[in-house]
């Protein structure tokens, strides 16, 4: 069941880094026209400025700090104003202008260094998602679904490793359950044991212990008679014939 979790997961987090990936193009585009329209109104807003410093052949820098200088409270004013609308125009200047000679390869990156909070919930607001039919789309693709690969393979290892540890610890514990149950029962701990004499080993006690082996057999010597005995009573009966 787990093994078949891990690979929805790792199914899910891939096609949705790859249908995030894919809409990089899209969202890009959208940005950059959002930046356009922030660059122009901010344009437009320092229009009588700029043309007022290059008649007067200063930067707009320095116009406006002589005007800071030679004018009132009210002057003031009204240059802090454009002071803070010219450097925001000049921020989205320069990240429209790394925007529009960004590379394919370069985009993201891009993306990341010149990035705008407010540009990009007015992006979001008004996006519209669409298909990658482009190389670059298709590209951003496979690029999205094998970071989505590389995300849930970084946030399945510390559960696996965790998991992992609860399984050695589960068959440490059950290998010395089933060692306690099996092992004999020896003396209590610290009781000493009495030496047991052996009784001798004596025939009959051999023969007792192994029936199989029999006693050896005991052979009768027989005596011959001597032979001298009988002459006598030969010789007796020889004489009483002859008479």
């Amino acid at each position: 069941m787990t093994a078949v979790f891990a690979r929805l997961a790792n199914g899910l987090f891939a096609a949705a880094g790859a249908a995030s990936a894919a809409q990089f193009p899209a969202f890009y585009q959208q940005y950059l026209q959002h930046l356009s329209g922030r660059l122009a109104q901010a344009r437009d807003d320092l229009a009588p400025v700029i043309q007022d410093a290059q008649a007067r052949g200063l930067s707009v820098s320095d116009y406006l700090d002589r005007a800071a200088t030679e004018g009132g409270e009210l002057t003031g004013t009204l240059v802090a104003g454009y002071r803070s609308t010219y450097q925001a125009f000049e921020r989205l200047q320069a990240a429209h202008q790394a925007l529009t000679d960004a590379g394919p390869l370069d985009r993201p990156l891009a993306l990341a260094r010149h990035l705008d909070m407010q540009i990009v919930e007015g992006t979001l607001h008004g996006f519209a998602p669409a298909l990658p039919l482009t190389v670059e789309g298709g590209g951003y693709a496979l690029a999205g679904l094998l970071l989505g690969l590389l995300a849930v393979w970084t946030l399945e290892r510390p559960a696996l490793a965790v998991r992992r540890r609860r399984h050695v610890r589960r068959l440490r514990r059950q290998t010395a359950d089933a060692a306690s149950r099996i092992a004999p029962l020896g003396p209590a701990e610290g009781t000493r044991r009495e030496p047991r004499l052996l009784p001798a080993r004596t025939p009959a006690a051999e023969s007792a212990l192994d029936p199989g082996q029999a006693a050896p057999a005991q052979h009768t010597t027989h005596t011959p008679r001597d032979a001298s005995a009988k002459t006598p009573t030969l010789n007796a009966r020889q004489e009483k014939t002859r008479t």
